[in-house]
């Protein structure tokens, strides 16, 4: 016995050399989930569901541009890089906007458009995207690295053998942060930066002045005007991808260092070295397609690619109505200790941490590095409700897809709450007792709990019309400032290049 577990501990060493070496990916929403909460956040944003009627549109003098701007961005790194969308990104739009309507998007090019595919782009990595896909300067890296936070122990997701990684919060908005060495080039500052060039062609050097190197070296057409279209492009690209690291704070193992990438798993040796594939993710991303059958894909495991079927219940993204507003881009993700730490912060990491279990955090079950107080860890204090399938309260017990199933299920409830200013959610099902829970307390072993699609429904009627609604907050304070013009001296007005003031239907200021 003893040489078998040390043959087994052996094994778990190897995976874990091998998943380390090979830096596999982490990822949280699906991306055609991402895609349909950021067009969502685009209409409750103050960018508006029709662009035509956009009052801010008119503000950034994008009226002229018929709301397309080319299939070109600009990558702000060290060096100007022209990139070029690909069908990769149309794909997962055309996907989203066939099966759920969500926004008005002419066509992947547009303002929202451009949005959805930061979202999208932010996921990059070394093992999900094919080789011809693959779209970063310098070669692909495994970005969901940077894609957790949690709240109470302000840390970033922890990896043995690598260390703590960035903050998500860092990873969106600190200059210089990088992940294995590799920066992000679409950060908030990328974002605002790219809006400037946009507006004005001009480049802010690091002594604050201004010059005219804006133009990457692979550009063409030359024409400045396509060059201004680019740069649109690039702000809505990046912006799209600062959205993306907000929605994955409504995650529940992104904000309580819970991998699931569903790799590095060895029968009969314990949890995958990188967690098991995410049950809720996948069947999140089944529910945005209305697709009526998922499958996880555990490696190594003999229940990978085991399909779920399910009823086509479609996502509720907008019923949110509290679009938080805050004093910084940070508190969009984590409160500040002022706020009260992570039990009073207003942040959606802080709602999501405390606010729910993950896989790996259940009731009597931590395989997570870090405390994690709330929900209770025990499940002291919980409510209980059981269902039967004969009735509880109108509610009957039923499998994913709709059916009737016989014999009862039972499930710890207590209070979502809200700190930003919506309504706390009593008796969510926050976790559901094992169907061997009886044997095991028999012999007085811990209770065994799980999460499954009802704990999971629960979650995502909380947390998706959340994620949009802080989306939607932080497209508002990306875009809080407001342009005039006014009389100099002088007494002649001064025109912004490109704004709005040609009026509508007429030729831009600058036609060139």
């Amino acid at each position: 016995m003893t040489t078998e577990i040390n043959v087994m501990k052996a094994i778990w060493k190897i995976v874990l050399v091998v998943i380390i070496g090979s830096s596999e990916t982490v990822a949280a929403f699906d991306t055609s989930t991402h895609s349909a909460m950021t067009a969502a956040a685009a209409g409750k944003s103050r960018l508006g569901i029709s662009p035509t009627f956009s009052a801010q549109i008119r503000v950034l003098g994008l009226r002229d541009y018929n709301f397309v701007f080319g299939d070109k961005y600009i990558d702000i790194g060290p060096q100007l890089v022209t990139r070029i969308g690909s069908g990769f990104e149309d794909g997962i739009i055309d996907s989203v906007q066939r099966q759920n309507g969500i926004g008005q998007i002419p066509n992947a090019y547009t303002l929202t458009g451009w949005l959805m595919r930061g979202a999208i782009r932010e996921d990059d990595n070394k093992v999900e995207i094919a080789p011809i896909y693959q779209d970063e300067p310098g070669g692909t890296f495994n970005r969901p690295f940077g894609h957790f936070h949690d709240p109470q122990n302000d840390r970033g997701l922890t990896v043995a053998g690598i260390g703590i990684l960035p903050r998500a919060t860092d990873w969106a908005l600190t200059p210089d942060t990088s992940i294995l060495g590799r920066q992000n080039h679409y950060k908030i500052s990328d974002a605002r930066e790219a809006m400037w060039r946009a507006l004005t062609l001009k480049a802010r050097a690091v002594d604050g002045s201004f010059n005219d190197n804006v133009t990457p070296t692979d550009w063409s057409p030359p024409s400045r005007e396509h060059l201004r279209k680019a740069y649109w492009a690039t702000t809505f690209r990046a912006l799209g991808d600062a959205v993306h690291l907000l929605q994955d704070m409504a995650q529940p193992q992104h904000a309580r260092n819970d991998m699931h990438s569903g790799l590095g798993c060895v029968p009969g040796v314990g949890p995958c070295a990188l967690g098991h594939d995410s049950f809720f993710e996948k069947y999140l991303k089944a529910r945005t397609l209305k697709e009526d059958v998922f499958a996880l894909a555990d490696d190594n495991l003999s229940t990978s690619n085991r399909p779920f079927k399910i009823s086509l219940n479609a996502l509720d993204y907008t019923s949110y109505n509290n679009i938080p507003s805050f004093p910084d881009y940070s508190d969009f993700f984590v409160s500040s200790a002022a706020d009260g730490g992570n039990a009073n912060g207003k942040g959606l990491a802080n709602y999501a941490n405390r606010g729910f279990y993950s896989a790996g955090t259940n009731i009597n079950r931590v395989f997570t590095t870090g405390d994690q107080p709330s929900p209770p860890p025990t499940g002291a204090g919980l409510g209980t409700v059981v269902l039967t399938d004969t009735g509880t309260n109108g509610e009957y017990l039923r499998d994913m897809a709709g059916n009737l199933l016989r014999g009862k299920m039972t499930f710890r409830t207590g209070i979502v709450r809200d700190t930003a200013g919506g309504a706390d959610a009593a008796d969510v099902k926050l976790s559901s007792v094992g169907i061997w829970d009886q044997f095991l307390v028999q012999k007085g072993w811990l209770s065994l709990y799980s999460l499954n699609s009802y704990n999971y429904d629960d979650q995502a009627k909380l947390l998706i019309p959340r994620a949009v609604a802080y989306s939607a907050g932080l497209i508002d304070y990306f875009f809080r400032g407001q342009m005039e013009v006014t009389p100099p001296e002088e007494g002649i007005y001064s025109l912004i290049d490109h704004h709005d003031f040609s009026g509508e239907g007429k030729a831009p200021t600058d036609a060139q």
